[in-house]
């Protein structure tokens, strides 16, 4: 079935005219984006394990709540101020994205969860969750809970709310520690 255009014959005419001498760029002209290879675990139970050592707790204080635009910021101690500066600038390759948009609590939480523990798995150094930033009555609650999450995770080594470009005070970068996986169980 074919899409209506709501466009009049006299806009079709003038956008046709305005790109009738374009031609597409040559291929080193385009931007390519790194590609990622996941590295897969056979094992499923290993990563049924690093879910659940993922797991966080929801308990937090009702002053601890964020704001809209409150910029969120996290680092632990060990981590050159040269990563963290690189980190805030956006310059770290994005290697993953999660979009926590219309989710209750709980099932952010279980997302986050196996979020992080699917990067760890497959070694990514630097995601995005997308968390938005509430609506306009009450404060951002899976903004909130995403920052106290994150904070629980030993992996999560730093997170900074992102560059508008990739969301804003809405998201946040994370980077993971290396892709080293925390755990006793040998592959």
């Amino acid at each position: 079935m074919k899409k209506k255009s709501h466009l009049t014959e006299e806009e079709k005419n003038l956008f046709r005219s305005a790109v009738k001498n374009s031609r597409p760029l040559k291929s080193q002209n385009r931007i390519h984006h790194a590609e990622t290879k996941r590295k897969k675990v056979v094992d499923s139970s290993f990563q049924d394990a690093l879910r659940e050592h993922y797991a966080v707790s929801d308990f937090i204080d009702q002053s601890n709540f964020c704001t809209s635009n409150q910029y969120l910021s996290y680092k632990t101690t060990g981590l050159q101020n040269r990563q963290f500066l690189k980190l805030k600038q956006g310059n770290i390759v994005i290697e993953e994205i999660i979009d926590l948009h219309g989710l209750t609590v709980d099932q952010a939480r279980k997302r986050v969860d196996s979020f992080i523990a699917d990067c760890i798995s497959c070694q990514f150094r630097c995601v995005i969750i997308v968390h938005g930033k509430g609506n306009r009555d009450t404060p951002p609650i899976i903004k909130t809970m995403v920052n106290h999450w994150l904070q629980q995770i030993s992996d999560v080594i730093a997170f900074v709310s992102a560059l508008p470009c990739d969301g804003g005070t809405g998201a946040v970068y994370v980077l993971l520690r290396n892709g080293v996986i925390k755990s006793d169980q040998k592959n």
